[in-house]
């Protein structure tokens, strides 16, 4: 049986990744936080799809929260053989302008989440996999083409994705065989919560490949890594080639 959990499942780009899964037989832990509407929404049309799907909350800024969210889908669903770290909050400040506040935050969720969401997630794979026959579990952390670049805005939100790259990889090293750890780095996929359409099409006439990468694509690049079983601790930049510039 195959189950994973989307943190963010149920919005956006982790919206899409959730589809793509159903579409290729697994069953469906959402996470949520606040969009409980949107939850319903995502797991009627998921369901449709033949996938069992259950929805989740949890505010991920508190570690009890987030401590509790997998023993859940475990008591609900069973074990789980897929993790994507999708989650995100994403606030303006430069480095001048940001607070303690929003320093602990945004780091709470962007990293401590998924740092304490693998190990909970390693605790509960199967000594049986990373074998022929039972193939290694997965995770998939979703990052930003921003790890390749220097910009000084959005400070915080950058410095944990940065951060994560490198849990991806200290995590590749120490979970292999059992699990294996990538992480897919979009670049101008969909508007900033508070931008309009204008300003994605901006950035995105400026990539290299003059276009966007939208979340179609980007779940193009998690059925990739659903399939590579020699592949661990590796980044797809899914950017069309911003990460270049």
């Amino acid at each position: 049986m195959k189950r994973a959990l989307v943190t963010g499942g149920v919005q956006r780009i982790g919206r899409c990744l959730a589809f793509c899964l159903a579409q290729r037989g697994y069953d469906l832990a959402l996470h949520y936080h606040q969009s409980r509407g949107q939850a319903l929404q995502a797991q009627t049309e998921i369901k449709k799809h033949g996938a069992a799907c259950e929805i989740f909350k949890a505010d991920l800024a508190r570690s009890t929260e987030t401590a509790q969210l997998i023993p859940q889908v475990q008591e609900r669903m069973g074990p789980l053989n897929l993790l994507i770290n999708n989650v995100a909050v994403f606030n303006a400040p430069d480095l001048m302008a940001s607070t303690e506040e929003q320093f602990n935050y945004d780091l709470a969720v962007n990293l401590r989440a998924p740092f304490f969401l693998t190990q909970a997630f390693a605790a509960q794979v199967g000594q049986t996999t990373g074998s022929k026959k039972n193939p290694p579990a997965l995770i998939v952390n979703m990052l930003d083409t921003r790890i390749n670049q220097v910009q000084t805005d959005y400070c915080i939100y950058t410095l944990t994705k940065h951060a994560l790259f490198h849990l991806t990889r200290i995590a590749a090293r120490s979970l292999a065989p059992s699990i294996r750890v990538n992480a897919i780095a979009p670049g101008p996929a969909l508007p900033p919560p508070r931008d309009s359409q204008t300003h994605l099409d901006r950035i995105s006439a400026a990539t290299p490949l003059g276009m966007a990468s939208p979340p179609a694509s980007l779940a193009q690049g998690l059925a990739y890594l659903l399939e590579a079983q020699t592949v661990t601790g590796q980044v797809l930049c899914i950017d069309s080639g911003q990460h270049l510039q």
